[in-house]
């Protein structure tokens, strides 16, 4: 007689697609991060204000 396969042979059978899942949703989460990202940037460019750089304001000097 003739066996159907069970459940966990069948998920075991294209070890790739978890890969190709991993790989979607990490692609799905950097274009929403990036867009969002993108509106961040133009919502403080819109504002008007400045923002206070945390480096310091002289450059330091070269070791020699």
């Amino acid at each position: 007689m003739f066996k159907s396969p069970s459940r966990s042979a069948w998920c075991c059978a294209r070890p790739g697609i978890g890969a190709v899942t991993l790989a979607l949703l990490f692609g799905l989460f950097n274009l929403i991060a990036g867009i969002w990202m993108l509106a961040q940037g133009i919502e403080l460019r819109r504002t008007g204000k400045t923002l206070h750089s945390v480096r310091p304001a002289q450059p330091e000097t070269q070791a020699a």
